[in-house]
């Protein structure tokens, strides 16, 4: 088998692969790294093979379908994010990763705004957080202005979703 060191113990297998192999500084690998550090990729990569991620025909389609579900969901009062997402699991058990996190977040962004448009059309909030809509929105229905709230809905709610994720990013990178 292997040589025995000169105390008596044999070397277990994870100490001799060359990643574990310590160079003089503590902590440093073979490859010159710090145990956790990664190679440092431009952003722009990570983002351009996202977008040519969900660019593929079965991301398109499942972006659809997803928001078809949460659109469903979201106008039923009392159904929000939180039960139409727990609905999707048993599907999402026999997916990959890009396919199952496409489905859900467009579920999720659908739910939010068809939550409002029962608070701006009905007054009545499909969800808890699109309560405060119907104090703006429901008076613009009874004005006529019932597709500008709506409007003004939907951009608040692709602008939160940006601000939102651009502030995980930021802070994941930190």
């Amino acid at each position: 088998r292997g040589a025995r060191p000169a105390s008596g113990r044999s070397q277990s297998a994870d100490t001799l692969t060359p990643a574990r192999v310590r160079f003089g500084i503590p902590g440093q690998t073979a490859r010159g790294h710090r145990p956790g550090q990664r190679d440092r990729v431009p952003m722009s990569h990570d983002l351009f093979s996202g977008f040519s991620q969900l660019l593929t025909p079965e991301a398109i389609g499942l972006l659809f379908v997803g928001m078809a579900i949460g659109m469903f969901m979201g106008m039923l009062p009392g159904m929000g994010v939180s039960l139409a997402l727990s609905l999707m699991l048993p599907f999402l058990y026999h997916m990959s990763v890009i396919p199952a996190i496409t489905l859900m977040l467009a579920t999720q962004a659908a739910s939010y705004y068809a939550a409002s448009i029962t608070a701006i059309l009905l007054n009545t909030p499909g969800a808890p957080e699109s309560y405060p809509t119907t104090l703006d929105g429901f008076p613009m229905a009874q004005r006529g202005e019932a597709g500008r709230a709506l409007a003004i809905s939907a951009a608040a709610t692709w602008a939160g979703g940006w601000i939102a994720s651009s502030t995980a990013h930021a802070r994941s990178e930190e």
